[in-house]
């Protein structure tokens, strides 16, 4: 299975496959955790989708920003940082992480131009 059918696969499908163990494993995740893992990955999936215009299966940066934007959902499960103001309630993702968005998307546009 590849990433981009994480959303329209059964969770019972994904649970077997092993790009879903090779991301349970990177997260340290125990399989009583996994519909958790599942929904983070597929909120990751999600969020670059939304970020970039697209998933590039083939991109290392992409599956890399897929792992690391899907465990610091999984580690952070929280909706209001310790830290926060009254300025800033809410966690944001780390800055590396969006710096990794950014090139995604310019890379992802760059490619749409180049095509059309």
């Amino acid at each position: 299975m590849i990433w981009n059918e994480l959303k329209d696969a059964a969770f019972e499908d994904v649970v077997q496959d092993q790009n879903f163990i090779d991301l349970r494993d990177y997260l340290r995740a125990e399989e009583d955790d996994d519909r958790t893992v599942f929904l983070c990955a597929l909120a990751a999936m999600e969020y670059i989708i939304s970020a970039v215009g697209a998933f590039d299966e083939d991109d290392q940066t992409a599956v890399l920003v897929f792992k690391a934007i899907t465990q610091e959902f999984y580690d952070n499960r929280i909706l209001k940082d310790s830290r926060a103001s009254l300025t800033q309630p809410f966690q944001r993702i780390s800055y590396v992480n969006e710096s990794m968005l950014l090139q995604l998307k310019l890379k992802h546009d760059l490619k749409q131009e180049a095509a059309g």
